[in-house]
């Protein structure tokens, strides 16, 4: 699977899930300040799953079938450390091989899914 990290994600996030082997990019170091509808097709173009923290993907994910999407994985974890949430965040994503094709809300005690096609 392939990511493409939003501008939100985290360094030790990035960093932690591309130690675990993981093709990840990142929209602040490649291309920063651009939109969503430009990260979706961004992200689509290069068949990666969108991490971030941005409730709009939910959306235009679902609701806009304008934008289709390989994946959406949307972080509701606040209150850690950068430390702790890189760890969670990577283990959980690392434990699963079913990110695309989905909607996904990842939360501290729940993973919810939804399918996008």
């Amino acid at each position: 699977m392939k990511i493409l990290a939003d501008e939100n994600v985290p360094f030790s996030v990035i960093r932690m899930i591309e130690q675990r082997g993981y093709d990840i990019r990142w929209i602040r170091k490649d291309a920063p300040g651009v939109s969503d509808i430009e990260v979706m097709q961004l992200a689509y173009r290069d068949n990666r799953v969108i991490l971030t923290f941005d409730h709009d993907f939910g959306e235009l994910a679902v609701k806009d079938t304008a934008y289709p999407s390989v994946g959406i994985i949307l972080l509701r974890l606040h209150q850690m450390t950068p430390g702790d949430m890189a760890e969670y965040i990577t283990n959980i994503i690392c434990s699963r091989d079913d990110w695309e094709g989905h909607f996904s809300v990842l939360e501290y005690d729940r993973i919810r899914m939804r399918s996008l096609h």
